[in-house]
């Protein structure tokens, strides 16, 4: 998928002023012992500042900056607040600051972070992880007041990225408190340095030169070491005395009464320090302090007054804890220290104030588009209401931004009686839960969205338009569709497809392209694929136009699902492919969005006879991951995992995988889902000889109603089809194929008729090993053929194989044309008979080619089995090739293996007939 040309413009919610390091009037005192030794510990990986609030923490971060601005390196800036305390937001932020000082860094990331669809932590610190990796250059990313971080998910994301392999990339923080950085371990690696408490307090000549700077009064050189040691070096401290000595006319007195030792030491200085300014300026600084950032604008809006611009400059003159957060000066904000005491002052002073200027601040940021700062506001001036109509407001908006994180945060934080009756906020996580298959919180969501827009019908309410109401509905019945669909109620889904089509206009793409998408879904099941690849098309082309790339991920699936049910196996790889691409550049590759195009690949790998490659790809997600998306992505993981697990002869792991499916379907209520189990366990089971057991297995209560099984009609799917399956390989374990024959080849007729191959395919294989049970080879044969006929690709080949001995017997003979002439149709066999043999085909060796030796033995192995061929024993084949006897036996045990067979007179017959030995 093509990622925008301008990344950073889609992140969403980002506040530039965080990233641009903070400036003052006047010049920060020059601490060069001090920057010296921070700016030669910048090339660690970690540089930790850490001390009390008050002690120049970020005033030595920005000196540091400037001073490696002048150098041949990247530099960023993230000043942390408590909002960043999600993850979406934190790495929106942290990506924007990479992207001013690279551009082109993190496009895919920035996507991701955008995309409405559910993401994982993980997915996006993986994400992030692999973007780092390409970083060529020197690069300082400053973080500053790291101790308002408290989220784990963004914690560990920072560990994580402290402790990759990143040598370009250093971090500068500064903090309270060390909130669980990796030190111990950056320490073992001798990758930090810290600076604390007792390195940034004020030498002599550093607090001389800042209360020379800072005060009008000459102070000399005993007041200044006496202040200092009042002080004990705290900038903070020093800086408030500074500005009551400016006021002050007896500066002895001042000192004698000024103690640095006492707690309260911050709100007696800001005692000072407020006291001594006008009426009209105090009354501006505690009624902007509720304010995190500010400009001239939001000022006059929250205290109504119109020279806020000019007291602003008289704030920052006068060097009243007051920081500019932009070059241009638009933004600004208070030391965290002087605002909390100004607003303890506004709160003891003038009760029920601060409520009211919170509201008049979520008002403008709401009118400015900044939601989220708006909504929080809202909640500091007490008003749920008021926050829940904003957020009701702007949920859809959020939705879009992929700020999912933030929107269930918020919707937790109003009373339930409340957040039951906001519907555009309701059906915004319902769509959430249903992604997550949390079925059951999608169902009573969706009945009090029904029971809402009901009692506006009735009760005539002019708080919602009509037009609002009649998108409500439509939005209502897409999200149960989208229910039916995601929880595989596939009649249900399909009459409530049909009904949204008939009440919705066709203007809207997004919910359009999913309800046609869901539409296809049913009608494969169904068999009915003819029209696919056309309507694939046009629907994959309204999702592009809403906007909905992840959505193209689930369409991609779908429409590659139909594609391999018609036999055109190349074409639905392809499109795997491209929804697992588009989901990796939205979510990164461990994120549940991957997991399900992964799965579905994987499925399709193995029947074309790629084991290794099927085997690799469910390595990449845990079964965890399963519960999401549309049934097929499970049933896809289970059944290859069982197939892949039974074909190496790990049995047990083979029923747990089929045990963990079964128990996922009882507990959604997938009888899909389960079907296809039952028939992988079905044949598994007899495979490995325990066909009493596999019988037993469709006598149990559950399948009652079930057997025996009917001919096909026009409402029969798959999960009828599987259940068939079972049933007919029950009846040729017991003998009884005269019940099953008429079965099967009316399925294989139907399902040909309807050009759904892979079905009439499998059925066919069923069917071959049924007549070859019997010793009718020639209809076995003839079977198969016709089964090959049905399609002019490569590519099925575990259909067939994984019929066993029998069936694989049928195509050795035909191969070798013991039963009848080779033609065109019969060369693919080849690569079913490579499959058999070797359980694997080597992608890089064409299926009607025979395979070398080397592509499977190393020269050693090889030159083992011909030695046993030979007639030698152990013992002599170990002194002739100088090995241990139990070294020999070692490299037996690596051939059984990759051969997949378990006598050393079988290895040497598969030599044989691959020509590899005479």
């Amino acid at each position: 998928m093509k990622t925008p040309t301008n990344a950073l413009d889609k992140l969403p919610v980002v506040q530039q002023t965080k990233l641009i390091p903070p400036t003052k009037v006047r010049a920060l005192v020059a601490r060069n012992r001090l920057l010296s030794r921070a700016t030669d510990a910048a090339h660690a990986r970690l540089l930790l500042i850490t001390a009390g609030a008050g002690y120049g923490k970020t005033s030595l971060l920005v000196q540091v900056h400037e001073r490696l601005a002048g150098q041949e390196s990247c530099l960023s800036w993230f000043s942390l607040d408590e909002a960043d305390n999600d993850h979406v937001r934190f790495l929106s932020h942290l990506v924007a600051s990479l992207q001013k000082a690279r551009p082109s860094f993190g496009a895919g990331l920035a996507v991701a972070l955008c995309s409405a669809a559910p993401m994982t932590a993980q997915a996006l610190r993986s994400k992030l992880l692999n973007d780092l990796i390409e970083i060529d250059q020197e690069w300082f990313v400053f973080l500053d007041d790291y101790h308002v971080i408290a989220d784990a998910d963004v914690r560990a994301t920072l560990a994580a990225i402290l402790l990759a392999p990143l040598p370009k990339l250093h971090f500068l923080m500064a903090t309270r408190e060390r909130n669980e950085l990796p030190v111990s371990r950056l320490k073992a690696m001798d990758q930090i340095v810290e600076i604390g408490s007792p390195d940034l307090a004020f030498s002599d000549l550093e607090a001389s030169q800042f209360i020379g700077d800072a005060c009008s009064k000459p102070l000399d050189r005993h007041q200044v070491s006496r202040l200092l040691i009042r002080t004990e070096g705290w900038a903070a401290s020093l800086q408030l005395a500074a500005i009551a000595l400016n006021d002050s006319d007896d500066v002895a007195g001042f000192l004698q009464q000024f103690s640095g030792e006492t707690p309260v030491v911050g709100e007696f200085l800001g005692d000072e320090v407020l006291r001594r300014q006008p009426p009209y300026l105090q009354q501006f600084l505690m009624e902007t302090a509720i304010l995190k950032r500010f400009n001239t604008s939001l000022a006059r809006a929250v205290t109504g007054r119109d020279d806020s611009g000019s007291l602003l400059e008289e704030a920052e003159a006068k060097n009243l804890f007051i920081f500019s957060l932009d070059d241009q000066r638009n933004w600004f904000r208070y030391h965290h220290l002087f605002a909390d005491f100004l607003q303890r002052r506004l709160r003891d002073r003038r009760p029920g104030v601060c409520e009211i200027l919170h509201r008049r601040a979520a008002a403008w940021f709401m009118q400015s588009g900044s939601p989220i700062e708006a909504i929080e506001h809202a909640f500091l001036a007490a008003d749920v209401e008021y926050a829940g109509r904003l957020l009701e407001e702007s949920c859809t908006q959020l939705f879009a931004a992929g700020q999912l994180g933030i929107l269930q945060k918020q919707a937790d934080r109003l009373p339930r009686e409340l957040f039951l009756r906001l519907p555009r906020l309701l059906l915004e996580l319902t769509w959430d839960y249903e992604l997550r298959w949390q079925f059951s919180a999608a169902t009573d969501t969706l009945a009090t969205v029904h029971a809402l827009l009901e009692d506006v019908s009735k009760q005539g309410a002019q708080t919602m338009l009509a037009a609002d109401k009649e998108f409500l509905q439509s939005k209502l019945a897409h999200r149960e569709m989208m229910l039916a669909f995601l929880a595989d109620r596939l009649p249900e889904t399909l009459a409530l497809a049909q009904q949204w089509t008939k009440m919705t206009p066709a203007e809207e793409p997004f919910m359009r392209a999913s309800v046609g998408t869901a539409q296809m879904h049913v009608d494969r099941e169904r068999y009915r694929c003819k029209d696919a690849p056309a309507i694939a098309q046009s629907l994959h082309q309204l999702f592009l136009q809403g906007g909905a790339h992840y959505g193209t991920v689930f369409h991609d699936c779908a429409s590659a699902l139909c594609l391999f049910m018609r036999g055109e196996l190349a074409a639905a790889q392809h499109l795997y492919e491209r929804a697992r691409q588009t989901a990796i550049a939205l979510q990164g590759e461990e994120s549940q969005l991957t997991a399900m195009p992964t799965a579905l690949l994987a499925e399709l790998r193995y029947e074309r006879g790629d084991v290794a490659g099927a085997r690799d790809l469910l390595a990449c997600h845990a079964p965890g991951t399963v519960e999401f998306g549309f049934a097929d992505h499970p049933l896809a993981r289970f059944v290859t995992a069982a197939r892949l697990a039974f074909l190496g002869r790990h049995v047990e792991e083979a029923d747990e995988m089929l045990a963990a499916g079964m128990q996922l379907a009882d507990k959604h209520g997938l009888p899909r889902l389960h079907a296809h189990l039952l028939n992988e366990g079905v044949r598994e089971l007899i495979a490995d000889g325990h066909e009493h057991q596999a019988a037993l297995l469709l006598e149990q209560p559950r399948h009652r109603g079930w057997f025996p099984a009917l001919p096909p009609n026009q409402w029969s799917t798959t999960t009828d089809e599987m259940r068939m399956l079972a049933w007919s390989r029950v009846c040729i374990s017991r003998g009884e194929q005269a019940q099953a024959l008429p079965v099967l080849r009316r399925w294989v007729a139907y399902t040909h008729g309807r050009g759904c191959v892979r079905s009439a395919i499998r059925i066919s294989a069923v069917l071959a090993r049924l007549h070859a049970s019997r010793d009718e080879t020639g209809a076995a044969l003839r079977v198969l053929r016709a089964a090959l006929q049905m399609t002019d690709q490569d590519g099925f080949v575990r259909s067939f194989v994984d019929e066993g001995p029998l069936v694989v017997a049928v195509l050795q003979q035909w191969r070798t044309g013991m039963l009848a002439p080779l033609d065109i149709t019969g060369r693919r066999v080849d690569g079913m008979l490579v499959a058999a043999e070797l359980g694997i085909v080597c992608d890089r060796v064409h299926l009607s080619t025979v395979v070398s030796p080397r592509h499977v033995l190393t020269g050693r192995e090889l030159e083992i089995v011909v030695l046993t061929a030979q007639g030698m024993a152990t013992s002599d084949l170990a002194s002739a090739l100088g090995l241990t006897s139990s070294t020999v036996k070692w490299y037996w045990q690596r051939i059984f293996s990759k051969l997949e067979v378990h006598r050393r007179f079988e290895v040497v017959k598969v030599a044989r007939h691959r020509g590899w030995i005479s």
